[in-house]
């Protein structure tokens, strides 16, 4: 039975694949174009973006530095402090813990 329903659909299948097989060959060949041309616009980009990233990693990693303070007892704290450049950060912010751990 699934044979014979099968044979029936056979004759539209094969004029529908007649009719839109030039435009699905139009549309293979407009990609393989086209695809060269994104990658050329998108590769600058990539590294681009990759540049900024990894001297941002290095500015960051430049600007840590741990440091010794007294704490309200006068005895000395190791504390981590990010120093950054005053040309990339040129107002001075603190970041204060509002409870300390005892």
């Amino acid at each position: 039975m699934l044979l014979l329903q099968l044979l029936g659909l056979l004759p539209l299948l094969v004029h529908l694949l007649l009719l839109y097989l030039p435009l699905l060959i139009q549309l293979l060949a407009l990609l393989v174009h086209l695809l060269p041309l994104l990658l050329k616009l998108l590769l600058p980009l990539r590294i681009l973006l990759h540049a900024l990233l990894v001297h941002l990693l290095a500015l960051l990693l430049d600007a840590y530095t741990e440091d010794e303070a007294p704490d309200a007892k006068g005895k000395l704290e190791k504390r981590t402090v990010l120093r950054l450049d005053p040309r990339i950060a040129p107002v001075k912010v603190a970041v204060l813990p509002l409870s300390r751990n005892a």
